[in-house]
C-alpha cells in the first residue's frame, strides 16, 4: 500500500529514534503500515532480541516493541480483505522460532513466545498448520523460566484444538506431547547431582499449571483424542522407571494436593485420561490395560487395577477373564504393591457365583506359600490370606474364612498400599455431631470453641476432630456461617482454617453465599494485630496452625472465586478482595519470615514459592488482576455501546 507524505514522515522518524519507534508500535493499530514496516525490517530475525546481560549482575529478557502490535493485527484477520496477514504472521513466527545465531543458539526469550501464541489464539484453526504446532519445543526449551508460554500454550492453545475436528485433535495431541516433556539438565549440572538425582529433572511446563490443565481437560482428551496421548505418557514413565516396584507405594486412589516429581505429574495425567477414555471407548481401553498386566514394570499393573476398579460395573467381566488367565497370580502376589487398588476392586465385587467364589478362593491360597515367609511362616500366611478375605468380607462365603484366619492371627488386618491412606487411630472423634453444630447458634458454637480442649488424641474427643467436622459442615451449609461470621473473630486458626476451606470447597460445589459478608469477616480477622503475633494458635492444636495457615486459605478462596470464566464472585467485590490481598502482601513483606525460610530451605525457590502461602496470596492478587482487567473491558464496551446510541 502506498504511503502519504505524512505517514512516510512517520517511518522516517522513527528510523532515527529508538524512543518514537517504542510509542508508534505501542499505539499502532492499522493494518495498512504492517507492508511498509515489513520492507523495512522490522520483522525480520536480527531484530528479535534474546535475553541480555543486565547493568547489574544477572540478566533481563526485553520485550520485543513490535509484538503488540502483531497481536492487533491477529485480532483483525477475520477482516474481509485481511485473510492475507494470517500467512504473514504465520511467516513470522516460523522464521523467528527457527532463526538461529553464529552459535547455533535459537533466541531465548519467553516473552517473544508468550505472543506467538497469543497471535496463534487469534487465527482459525484450520489456518495453522502443524509445523506452527511443531515450534512449541522450542518456546518451551529456555534456560529462564517458561511459565508465561507454558502456562498460555497449557491452558488456552491446547483447549481450542480439542473440538471434533480430527485435523485439530492431531495438533492437541502434539501440544500435550509437548507440554509434558520431560526436561533433564545439562550435562555439566549433571555431575554436580548429589544421591537426591531426581529432583534436577523436571516437566518443562511447571506442575501446578499441568495438574490445573489435567483436572480441567482430562475428561476432553480422553474422549476425543486418540490412544497415542497414553502410548507417549507411558512411554514418558517408562524412562522415569527404574526399579520394577517404583511408583508403586502410594495408592493412586490418593490425589497428591502437591506434585512435586515429573513420575507424580505423569500419573495424575495419565490416570485421568484413561479413566475418560475407559468410559467412552471400552475396547481401546481393555486393549491397553491387557498390556499394562504384562508390563515388567509393577506400576502399569497398579494402573490397569485402579482403572478397573473407577469403572467396575463396565469392566467386571474383564476383571475375571484376567484373574483367570493370570496363572502365576501377579495380581495377588503384589498385594503390597497393588493392595488399595485391589481392595477397591474385592470390595465392590458385589453377586460373586459359585465358581468365581472358588476360583477367587483358589488364587488366593496359591498367591503365596509356607516357604515364602522366613519367620512364623503359618502366622503371615494367614494375615495374607485375611487381607482378601476383609475386602471379600460382604460376601458369607469369605466373611466366614475372614473370621477363621482373625482367629488364628488374632490381628485387624487389610489390603493397603505401603503409603498412602492407612487407616490408624486418631486423632479422636469431633465432641460435637454434625447436627448439633447445625442447631446451635454461631455465638455458642464460637464460645464452645475457644473452652474445648483435647480429652485424648487418640480416643477423643479431640481438637483435630472438631475442626475436621466442622469443615464438613461449613462444605455442606456455608450460609449459615457466612451471614454472621462476626462470633469467631477471636476464634482459634486452625478453627477458621477449616471454616474457610469449607467455604472454598462449597464454592467448587457450586453452592451460593454472600461474599461480601465473608470479605468483610476476613478483613476484620486479620486486622487484629493478635492475629499477626500468633496469639490464636490452640493449644491442643497438634498440627500447630498458625497465621500462614489462614493466609493462605485466603488466597485459596479468592483464587478459587476468580479463576473459572464462567462463574467468579460478584464484581462489585474486586476491589475489597485487592486491599485484602495488599493489606496481606504489606505486612508479610515486613515480616519477610516466610520468604527467608523458604529461600533458605528450597533449592527450587520459585516453585515451592509458588505452592507457599506467599505463592497462593500472589496467585490470588494474579488472577484477580486479570479477572478486573475483565470488568474493565466490559465496561469499556458497555459505555461505547451507549455513547453509541447518545450520538
Amino acid at each position: 500500500m502506498n504511503l502519504k507524505p505524512r505517514e512516510k514522515a512517520v517511518l522516517k522518524m522513527i528510523e532515527e529514534d529508538f524512543s518514537y519507534e517504542n510509542y508508534f508500535f505501542k499505539k499502532v493499530t492499522n493494518v495498512k503500515w504492517f507492508y511498509p514496516l515489513k520492507e523495512k525490517g522490522y520483522f525480520s530475525p536480527e531484530k528479535a532480541p534474546g535475553v541480555k546481560p543486565a547493568e547489574k549482575e544477572g540478566y533481563y529478557v526485553p520485550q520485543w516493541n513490535v509484538l503488540p502490535y502483531l497481536e492487533r493485527i491477529s485480532q483483525q484477520v477475520n477482516v474481509q480483505g485481511n485473510e492475507k496477514y494470517i500467512d504473514e504472521l504465520l511467516k513470522i513466527i516460523k522464521e523467528i522460532s527457527n532463526y538461529q545465531d553464529s552459535k547455533g543458539q535459537h533466541i531465548d526469550n519467553y516473552r517473544t513466545w508468550r505472543y506467538f501464541v497469543k497471535i496463534l489464539l487469534k487465527l482459525p484453526n484450520n489456518k495453522i498448520p502443524m509445523e506452527i504446532i511443531e515450534l512449541i519445543p522450542i518456546w518451551l526449551n529456555s534456560k529462564f523460566d517458561t511459565m508465561l508460554p507454558g502456562s498460555q500454550i497449557a491452558m488456552k492453545l491446547l483447549p481450542k484444538f480439542l473440538t471434533d475436528d480430527l485435523s485439530d485433535i492431531k495438533k492437541a495431541e502434539k501440544i500435550i506431547e509437548y507440554v509434558t516433556l520431560v526436561k533433564n539438565p545439562p550435562a555439566s549440572e549433571e555431575k554436580k547431582r548429589d544421591l537426591k538425582k531426581d529432583k534436577k529433572i523436571k516437566i518443562v511446563i511447571d506442575s501446578y499449571i499441568l495438574k490445573e490443565v489435567f483436572e480441567k481437560y482430562s475428561e476432553d482428551i480422553g474422549k476425543k483424542c486418540s490412544e497415542k496421548v497414553i502410548k507417549d505418557l507411558v512411554e514418558k514413565i517408562k524412562k522415569l522407571l527404574k526399579r520394577k516396584e517404583e511408583g508403586t507405594y502410594n495408592s493412586f486412589y490418593e490425589e497428591l494436593d502437591y506434585l512435586d516429581k515429573p513420575l507424580d505429574v505423569l500419573t495424575f495425567a495419565l490416570k485421568r485420561i484413561l479413566k475418560a477414555k475407559a468410559k467412552s471407548d471400552i475396547n481401546t481401553t481393555q486393549k491397553i490395560l491387557k498390556i499394562f498386566l504384562k508390563d515388567k514394570y509393577l506400576y502399569f499393573s497398579k494402573m490397569a487395577l485402579y482403572i478397573i476398579g473407577n469403572n467396575l460395573d463396565e469392566y467386571k467381566e474383564f476383571f475375571w477373564e484376567i484373574l483367570d488367565a493370570g496363572s502365576d497370580n501377579l495380581i495377588l502376589k503384589n498385594v503390597s504393591s497393588f493392595g488399595d487398588e485391589l481392595k477397591h476392586i474385592l470390595e465392590n465385587l458385589k453377586k460373586i457365583n459359585k465358581k468365581q467364589r472358588e476360583m477367587l478362593k483358589n488364587k488366593i491360597e496359591k498367591s503365596a506359600k509356607l516357604e515364602d515367609f522366613n519367620e512364623n511362616p503359618k502366622l503371615y500366611l494367614a494375615l495374607h490370606k485375611q487381607k482378601f478375605y476383609k475386602a471379600l468380607s460382604h460376601d458369607q462365603f469369605f466373611k466366614r474364612l475372614h473370621t477363621e484366619m482373625k482367629n488364628i492371627t488374632k490381628y485387624d488386618m487389610e489390603l493397603r498400599s505401603i503409603i498412602g491412606k492407612v487407616k490408624i487411630s486418631g486423632p479422636g472423634p469431633s465432641p460435637l455431631t454434625k447436627e448439633e453444630i447445625l442447631l446451635i447458634s454461631n455465638d455458642k458454637l464460637a464460645r464452645f470453641l475457644l473452652t474445648f480442649k483435647t480429652t485424648d488424641y487418640w480416643k477423643g474427643p479431640s481438637v483435630i476432630g472438631l475442626s475436621n467436622i466442622l469443615k464438613e459442615v461449613v462444605k455442606e451449609n456455608p450460609e449459615k456461617f457466612v451471614n454472621d461470621l462476626k462470633p469467631f473473630l477471636k476464634t482459634g486458626y486452625l478453627y477458621i482454617y477449616d471454616i474457610l476451606w469449607g467455604i472454598r470447597d462449597a464454592w467448587e460445589n457450586k453452592k451460593m453465599f454472600d461474599w461480601g459478608k465473608l470479605f468483610e469477616f476476613i478483613e476484620q480477622y486479620i486486622t487484629i494485630e493478635d492475629f499477626w503475633n500468633d496469639k490464636y494458635i490452640i493449644k491442643d492444636d497438634d498440627w500447630k496452625a498458625n497465621h500462614f495457615w489462614v493466609l493462605g486459605i485466603v488466597g485459596e478462596i479468592i483464587k478459587k472465586g476468580t479463576i473459572d470464566d464462567s462463574r467468579s464472585f460478584p464484581e462489585k467485590h474486586y476491589l475489597k478482595a485487592q486491599e485484602i490481598i495488599f493489606q496481606i502482601l504489606d505486612k508479610m513483606l515486613l515480616e519477610k519470615k516466610e520468604l527467608l525460610e523458604s529461600q533458605s530451605k528450597r533449592s527450587d525457590f520459585i516453585t515451592y514459592t509458588l505452592n507457599s502461602t506467599f505463592g497462593k496470596i500472589t496467585e490470588a492478587l494474579f488472577m484477580l488482576a486479570y479477572r478486573i482487567k475483565k470488568f474493565e473491558q466490559k465496561i469499556k464496551i458497555l459505555n461505547n455501546q451507549l455513547v453509541g446510541k447518545l450520538i
